[in-house]
Order: C-alpha cells, then sequence, then structure tokens
C-alpha cells in the first residue's frame, strides 16, 4: 500500500479591480462596512458613509476611484482614489481616506 502524500489546500488568490464613479463605491456599501468591520486599524474616515459623503459634497461622482483587492468574494483591501488634472496630465490622488491605515483586513 502506497501512503499518499497530505493535499495543501490554498487560499483563492487576490485578485485586483478599479472601479470607477461614486455610484461603484455606493455599489459597495455592505462589502466595505464588511472591510471596515474587520480592520481595527481603520478610521471613520475610511467608512463608507465618510467617503461617499465627501464624494458628494466635493461633487467628485465622476472622478472616483477606487482599487480594490478580493479573495474569491470577499473585499480584502480598498484604496480610494480621485481624478485630477494637474499641469494638463490625469492623476489620481489618494482620498482623505487612502492613508497608509486603509482598511486591508
Amino acid at each position: 500500500m502506497m501512503a499518499t502524500a497530505p493535499t495543501r489546500t490554498t487560499a483563492p488568490a487576490v485578485r485586483g479591480r478599479v472601479l470607477r464613479g461614486a455610484g461603484a463605491l455606493n455599489g459597495l456599501a455592505g462589502e466595505w462596512d464588511e472591510l471596515y468591520a474587520r480592520c481595527r486599524a481603520a478610521t471613520p474616515f475610511q467608512s463608507h458613509c465618510w467617503l461617499w459623503s465627501w464624494s458628494r459634497a466635493y461633487r467628485a461622482e465622476g472622478r472616483v476611484r477606487l482599487a480594490l483587492a478580493c479573495r474569491g468574494d470577499r473585499l480584502v483591501g480598498a484604496a480610494p482614489f480621485l481624478l485630477e488634472h494637474r499641469m494638463g496630465c490625469r492623476v489620481l490622488t489618494p482620498s482623505a481616506a487612502a492613508t497608509p491605515t486603509s482598511p486591508t483586513c
């Protein structure tokens, strides 16, 4: 009888995606809130409701970009950016919430 080596289960790969617009942010409310709740280092400025309010207050609806990291169907990282024009170039700048402590839990 031959012994079989134990099989290792691997976690699903992390995949990245970028979404555009405040509407995309609104569509992520539940997932974003779950990520926020899992991350002990998250600040109120990284909550979905603050980011949504910020995008509306600064009329940034069409300029919001969201860099997301998902493992399987679970959101495990998120960073909001704002598309700006500087010296004739399009530049992505981190929103106030996209700091080194952005939720990545």
